[in-house]
């Protein structure tokens, strides 16, 4: 992980930099798309898919460094908070 996470390539760039570009890129279009619609309140739609992106690689970490986890309990939150931060009328 310490060497993943400090890697550069021949250009000076982190590794990480646009790694989780096309998984992001989707993520926010499906906020806007939501926006769109109406179902979502209006916010930056970038931040919102870096935060969902994040929360569910978060997850994965937290499984594996508590394999007892209830993922299920832990998604349903995840969901709800997202729910809540996203949602046109609270």
């Amino acid at each position: 992980m310490d060497i993943w996470l400090s890697y550069r390539g021949p250009d000076g760039r982190m590794a990480l930099a646009g790694a989780g570009e096309p998984t992001l890129t989707s993520i926010e279009r499906f906020l806007v798309r939501g926006q769109k619609s109406g179902e979502f309140r209006e916010f930056p739609a970038r931040p919102m898919a870096v935060a969902i992106s994040q929360a569910i690689d978060g997850a994965l970490l937290q499984l594996v460094a508590h394999p007892d986890l209830d993922l299920t309990a832990f998604a349903s939150e995840l969901v709800t908070i997202f729910d809540l931060a996203t949602r046109r009328n609270p």
